[in-house]
């Protein structure tokens, strides 16, 4: 079934078969697409009360019918509530071993759902600095570099293999010749 087809399905299951609970789906493309849902709550009592059923739906509904084992098996269901949720109960539903990687993000205050996947799966939001050891000069991104890397080598597509990978050979062949003095 086409991914598509199938992510408006079981958004559409979830919104009435737990209306107390708003859902929707985000996707990311981090080495393949990543499936984050977004799971809403009003308080960790309703929380306690649906998110197994939840889970065993959305395994049962969603993830047995995607094609490639990439997508099967990164899929996060973010628990999020607006109050504060206790630490057993954090604890029980992000180590449950079922289908998923689960996470519970309370004290939940407007962070958009790309903000959330920021924190918790991609990282986009660090700020790291790198400094060679030695100096302890700051290295500093070379934009030239960046650019051609991209074209040659999208995002999340290179994969370990033996031989020569024909994009890598190609960037670097770029690099060499545009970077030149």
């Amino acid at each position: 079934m086409q991914y598509s087809n199938l992510s408006q399905k079981i958004t559409a299951f979830l919104t009435k078969e737990f209306p107390e609970v708003v859902s929707s789906i985000e996707t990311t493309e981090y080495g393949g697409t990543i499936t984050s849902f977004m799971l809403r709550f009003k308080n960790e009592e309703d929380l306690l009360k649906l998110w197994e059923q939840i889970v065993g739906e959305i395994a049962l509904r969603f993830q047995m019918k995607l094609s490639f084992d990439f997508e099967k098996w990164n899929i996060y269901l973010f628990f999020i509530v607006t109050g504060n949720v206790t630490r057993e109960t954090k604890y029980k539903i992000e180590n449950d071993p079922v289908s998923s990687r689960k996470i519970v993000v309370d004290n939940y205050r407007d962070q958009t759902p790309q903000q959330i996947i920021a924190d918790h799966i991609t990282n986009d939001n660090l700020n790291l600095i790198a400094a060679d050891a030695n100096t302890g000069t700051e290295l500093v991104k070379n934009p030239l570099i960046e650019e051609i890397l991209k074209k040659f080598i999208p995002t999340g597509t290179v994969k370990r293999k033996k031989g020569n990978d024909p994009s890598v050979l190609q960037a670097l062949t770029e690099l060499e010749t545009r970077m030149q003095p």
